[in-house]
């Protein structure tokens, strides 16, 4: 998985983390804007989730829809 960082705060491991994460079709680099202004006081993480932006796709493109468990509670 690819990710953006960004960190101004001049602390490598600096305890404040915010993780900007992208909607379906979208990329991280879709935060650059916000994660430069936010970056003074946070490092700020931004994916490219699995088949976005520059990470891999999956091997089975069924991972790629999100599991249904209610009906089989209601059985």
């Amino acid at each position: 998985m690819a990710y953006w960082e960004w960190n101004a705060t001049g602390d490598p491991a600096h305890p404040h983390v915010v993780v900007c994460v992208h909607g379906l079709t979208r990329q991280g680099r879709d935060f650059d804007v916000l994660a430069r202004r936010l970056a003074r006081h946070a490092r700020v993480v931004c994916p490219d989730v699995a088949g976005r932006g520059h990470s891999d796709w999956l091997l089975d493109a069924a991972h790629y829809q999100i599991p249904v468990y209610a009906a089989d509670m209601l059985a």
